[in-house]
């Protein structure tokens, strides 16, 4: 889709959820999009939205390429708006903090491309964080950010807007091998033709 998507933005304020920018669909490029793909990729917004109307937000969604989403509202907190879906994180390698840390920790709030996407600034969070940064023990470090993984999943700062899971399907005559780092995808890379 030559990073082209449907993504979907919602600003909320004061218990009601107000557009942050006008319906830009007509905007979009969609010559790389198959027929029917953008409309495939509003539904889950327009499934949440409706969830959201059920316990009394007036939710507008907007439509925006994904690279606007991130260089023109969700990475950028002055225009940020109060639901930003669609955002997702990987870590760098198999370590806690490559998850938490940047996407939690009020010392990673940055005027422009922010990953602390929920402004999420709690002291005593922060704390912990910085705090685990430093161990060097890996079983007291797995289990510090074990515990902060928990508080911050207290705080509701982020909401899983949608899981994805899919089959990886492979050819008899072909090596498997999967993206530790990308939930399991299928690492061409490394596969080859036996």
């Amino acid at each position: 889709m030559s990073g082209h998507s449907n993504e979907i933005l919602v600003r909320a304020q004061q218990g009601q959820a107000i557009a942050h920018a006008k319906l830009a669909e007509d905007r979009i490029d969609r010559s790389n999009l198959k027929p029917g793909a953008a409309a495939r990729m509003k539904r889950p917004a327009l499934v949440v939205a409706a969830d959201l109307a059920k316990i009394g937000m007036e939710v507008k969604t907007i439509s925006v390429t994904h690279a606007t989403m991130y260089t023109k509202f969700c990475n950028v907190p002055a225009q940020e708006p109060s639901i930003c879906p669609n955002v997702g994180w990987l870590p760098d390698f198999h370590e806690p903090q490559t998850i938490l840390d940047p996407t939690f920790n009020g010392k990673n709030i940055v005027p422009v491309n922010n990953s602390n996407w929920p402004r999420l600034n709690d002291p005593k969070l922060n704390k912990q964080m910085d705090a685990a940064e430093l161990m060097l023990d890996s079983k007291q470090r797995y289990a510090a950010w074990g515990k902060i993984d928990k508080e911050v999943t207290q705080t509701a700062a982020a909401i899983p807007w949608i899981w994805e899971k899919f089959p990886s399907l492979y050819s008899k005559r072909v090596t498997h091998a999967s993206e530790l780092w990308n939930g399991g995808s299928p690492d061409v890379t490394f596969m080859a033709v036996k």
